[in-house]
């Protein structure tokens, strides 16, 4: 090769190819966030009368100074147990002197003060989520990697 290099054109071309990137990973961040969301929702074990735990799982992607993340939480108030377990632990009534329990089967009312629950496993509900989250990620940014560097 041989001639004058055109410094100008190397670094236009370098900024281009740096805005791309920072594009290619904000989408790459907003996919993964959506596929934890519905990794949340559809591959979830755990069984539980309300969809308030599937339904308020949120993402969004955080901007740092020079970086991204994303940042995947739940708004539900229970989904910490969930997520972590609970030792077994005494139940005791807040309002009035006793806990009130009816069985529909036996048509039975029983009245106690307190309660020994056994505790419940962690389910890493959460945890999960971001796994899938990271892998997608990686695979989507390898493949952006791979076109932008083509580009260049």
């Amino acid at each position: 090769m041989s001639g004058p290099i055109d410094i100008r054109a190397i670094h236009e071309r370098h900024r281009w190819l740096m805005r791309s990137l920072e594009n290619d990973v904000e989408a790459a961040l907003e996919e993964a966030g959506r596929h934890a969301e519905w990794t949340v929702v559809e591959k979830s074990t755990f069984r539980h009368r309300s969809n308030a735990v599937r339904d308020g799982t949120r993402t969004r992607v955080q901007r740092t100074r020079g970086a991204r993340r994303l940042v995947i939480t739940n708004v539900a108030r229970h989904a910490a147990y969930l997520e972590y377990g609970t030792r077994p632990h005494i139940i005791r009534a807040k309002r009035g002197r006793s806990l009130s329990f009816f069985w529909l089967r036996v048509s039975k009312r029983m009245v106690i003060r307190q309660v020994r629950h056994p505790g419940t496993k962690p389910y890493h509900f959460l945890r999960f989520a971001r796994d899938q989250a990271f892998l997608l990620a990686g695979v989507l940014l390898h493949k952006a990697l791979i076109k932008r560097g083509a580009q260049f």
